[in-house]
Order: structure tokens, then sequence, then C-alpha cells
């Protein structure tokens, strides 16, 4: 039985953002009942909708339990044209799941993958690029970049979050793609929404981590929504954050030598005067520091501080 709630739960976190109820996955005789692959075939080359979607939440539930289904995948790339929005969810998630292993067979729906990019769904927007940056095929890298491009510049945020995931995909992928990828991340800096910040930063350090010169425009912009940003983000930023301090400012603890004071002539006084010059040289002395005086701390340098201070409240340990 606990196997079983892990299984549901996997399908659960690979659909998140999604109604499990709409998709069917909720019900646990999916996972209870083992299917016949030529069932399953025969109902995904069917031309009912609602067949397809019984094979596809079927198909799922295996895949969460690990089974491997992938001599499906040619009869499942089929289904991407459909105009089921609930079924079309589950084939990108079994195409994301396969794609490297189906180069090919993956490679035939590009062109539905590239029009689903202009859906007035932002899932399956979001969807479409995740399936192409996940086709490890060199020859379409400009195409992926391109759709990353053009995602990057989304109105959906979750699009736009989506879009930095894909920048590390297609740098590992092709890395003469880096001058591309370096442009992406600088549009995506500009951007103000705290989800999408964080996996900005993560593809900032995949791809550039040294390029501080496009951090200096969004520092004190990072630094004030620091707090606002999901706890993975946190720690991301935070040690961009770090480095960036260490490179960008001086150190504070570090002395400055005093020069040393000219010799002053004695000069002969007698009475008061006497007295009182010599308690006035008495205090000049008590307050002259033999090891010079320390830096002044940067502003910048106190806004980072100040921002990252309440992050040790944090219920995330990686964060503190």
């Amino acid at each position: 039985m606990n196997n079983l709630s892990a299984a549901k739960d996997k399908v659960v976190n690979a659909v998140s953002g999604m109604n499990m109820n709409k998709m069917g996955l909720d019900n646990a005789n999916y996972f209870d009942q083992t299917a016949k692959l030529e069932d399953l075939r025969k109902n995904l080359e069917s031309d009912s909708d609602k067949e397809k979607l019984d094979a596809m939440r079927k198909l799922m539930a295996m895949t969460s339990k690990g089974r491997d289904v992938s001599s499906l995948f040619p009869h499942v790339v089929k289904s991407v044209i459909s105009k089921n929005i609930e079924l079309k969810k589950m084939v990108y998630m079994f195409l994301v799941h396969y794609a490297e292993m189906e180069q090919d067979a993956a490679l035939l729906a590009i062109n539905s993958f590239q029009k689903d990019l202009g859906n007035s769904n932002q899932l399956i927007r979001a969807f479409a690029l995740r399936v192409m940056s996940s086709i490890r095929v060199k020859i379409i890298s400009q195409l992926i970049v391109l759709a990353i491009d053009k995602s990057c510049k989304d109105s959906s945020p979750y699009v736009r979050k989506t879009a930095a995931h894909a920048i590390p995909k297609v740098y590992n992928l092709d890395r003469e793609q880096k001058d591309q990828c370096i442009k992406i991340i600088q549009i995506l800096l500009t951007d103000r929404t705290t989800t999408v910040l964080g996996s900005t930063i993560t593809a900032f350090d995949e791809v550039c981590p040294d390029r501080f010169d496009l951090i200096h425009p969004h520092y004190r912009k990072l630094c004030m929504l620091l707090a606002d940003i999901d706890e993975w983000g946190q720690c991301a930023i935070l040690n961009m954050l770090l480095r960036y301090g260490r490179t960008q400012f001086t150190d504070p603890n570090k002395i400055i030598p005093k020069e040393p004071k000219p010799v002053k002539e004695p000069k002969l006084k007698t009475g008061e005067e006497d007295s009182e010059e010599e308690e006035s040289e008495e205090e000049e002395e008590s307050d002259d520091d033999d090891f010079g005086d320390m830096q002044e701390l940067d502003p910048d340098h106190r806004l980072l501080l100040n921002s990252a201070l309440p992050l040790l409240k944090s219920r995330n340990t990686a964060v503190r």
C-alpha cells in the first residue's frame, strides 16, 4: 500500500499545477490494474479521445511505477496534435520522460511543439518548450534557442521560468550557443517576478558564473527581492551574491595604515600654559590608534547584509 501511495505521489509531482481530478489520475484503480501494451496501443490508435485518455492514464500510472513503456512512444507522439487539453498535457508529460531515449520519434513532433508555443494555455506553452529542450539532438539546438528566446518574453511567469530552466539544457547540448544563452539570461534578469529570478540565476551560474557585469544593473533589485523568492532560488542567489561581494567590494576588515605625524619642535613654556599643553597632547595620543582606521562599509555591501539577515530565520536549512 505504501508503494501505491508513493507511485501516486510521483505522478502528482510530475503534473504540478494541474487538476488531478480532471486528468483522472486521482483514481487508484489505474495503479492497481495491469494493462496489456497491445490493448493500450489499440486505444492510442483509436479516434476516440476517451479511449486515448484512458490509455494515457494507464501509461502514466505504469511509468510512475517504473515500468518501461517506451515501445509505445511512436503511438503516443501521434496524439500530440490533439485538441483535447487534458490529453495533450499527459502526452507532453510522457514525451518529457522518454524524449532522450526516443530522439528520432520525438523529432517528428518538432513542428507541433513550435506551434504549441503560441497556444493560449500557458501550461501547453511551457510543456512544449520543456519537451523541445529535453530532446538532446544537436542539430535542433538553434530551434530550441529560438523557442527559449520567444518564451523568455512570454506574458506568463510560468513560461518564462520554464525558459530559464531550458537554458542550461541547450547550453550543455551545444556550447556554441553560449552567446545566445547569455543574451537570453540578460533579458530574464530584467524580470521582476520572483518565480523567474531564482531560475534565471541558476542558469547564470551554469552558463556564465563570472559575468558579473550582467549582475551590476540588477544587484539592488536582487537584494531587495531576496526575501520574497522561493527557498531554492534564495540558495542560488545567495551563492551568487557571495561571489559577487567577494570580488566587487573591498574587505571592510582591512586596516588602512595611518601616515606618521610630523615631529613637533619643542617649545619652552612655563606655568599654566605648559601644563595645559601637556594635557592636550596626552589626550591626542590616547585617541590615536597605532593600527590605523577600518575601511568604511560600502552602502551596497550593507544592503546585501541587511537583505540576507532575515533569511537566518528561514525554515529551510539550506538557506540558513
